[in-house]
């Protein structure tokens, strides 16, 4: 008796499958080989920064600082490392770096602001609201922003950051615009828990403890625009509470 072989069923190759495969393959290389051509395409090629947001900082240098080639691709630039770069410079506070297609760099820069100066043991240093030293100085020829008295930083250098103590009332002094910032002639922060301020016109303000800077910010801006446009006489204001109280004098 014959052995019994059973029969195996191969698959069949299926011409219609494989013609799908083969064009699939191909949209593929398409893709890639495309997106090579598009990624390399000069038509890409960086052909204008633009800066937004810079005050003191010239384009110029900001170019100089974020250091980027005008002839790349701007899909090919590491926005990350451009950021990198700007923010290691002590007057860049924040920088967004965003493309603009189809050949535009946009660089949207925060420059740090001075709020106030503090004495130290040979001068002054201007700091932002963040704390940071921006500048030494021996003297000072014109105040255009308060000084925060009751303490003294010893050999302070630019770019260190100031104790945390101080952090509440510059906090408070980068919520205010120009205006308001230059209404205001000292901070004195002697007592932590009676923090008191003067304008330029000798107006006694009383912030109370140190601590909710942002509200009391809108508060100080609101009663110096107050004062000055109604030219209010005043003895003292205290905003060490939600609800300003303005005393007036007799």
């Amino acid at each position: 008796m014959g052995a019994f072989r059973r029969k195996r069923n191969w698959p069949r190759c299926n011409g219609y499958i494989s013609q799908h495969a083969f064009m699939g393959l191909m949209l593929i290389l398409a893709f890639l080989v495309g997106g090579f051509v598009f990624m390399n395409s000069s038509y890409f090629t960086v052909g204008k920064i633009e800066v937004k947001g810079n005050q003191h900082l010239t384009a110029e240098e900001i170019f100089q600082i974020a250091n980027i080639d005008p002839h790349i691709n701007i899909f090919k630039i590491n926005t990350s490392a451009v950021r990198k770069r700007l923010l290691q410079d002590l007057r860049v506070e924040t920088v967004a770096v965003e493309r603009k297609f189809p050949t535009t760099i946009v660089l949207n820069i925060k420059e740090r602001r001075t709020v106030a100066y503090i004495p130290t043991n040979y001068g002054f240093v201007q700091v932002d609201r963040q704390g940071y030293a921006l500048a030494a100085l021996r003297n000072i020829k014109s105040m255009r922003m308060p000084m925060v008295t009751g303490t003294r930083l010893i050999n302070p250098k630019v770019g260190d950051r100031v104790d945390a103590v101080l952090y509440p009332v510059l906090e408070m002094l980068g919520e205010l615009d120009e205006t308001a910032l230059s209404a205001l002639s000292e901070i004195n922060i002697t007592n932590p828990n009676a923090v008191i301020g003067y304008t330029t016109e000798a107006i006694p303000i009383k912030f109370g403890a140190l601590g909710r800077p942002a509200e009391k910010a809108k508060l100080l801006s609101s009663v110096i625009t107050d004062v000055r446009q109604q030219k209010l006489t005043l003895e003292y204001v205290d905003i060490a509470f939600e609800t300003p109280v303005l005393k007036f004098k007799r």
